[in-house]
């Protein structure tokens, strides 16, 4: 399972996750 977070499938979908976050985060105050 750690190996996960090298393959490309996750690391892809990890930074889309953190994406959608910051975007939301900035939304909130705005």
């Amino acid at each position: 399972m750690g190996k996960c977070i090298f393959s490309c499938g996750c690391h892809i979908f990890l930074i889309f996750t953190f994406i959608l976050v910051v975007l939301i985060t900035l939304k909130i105050p705005v």
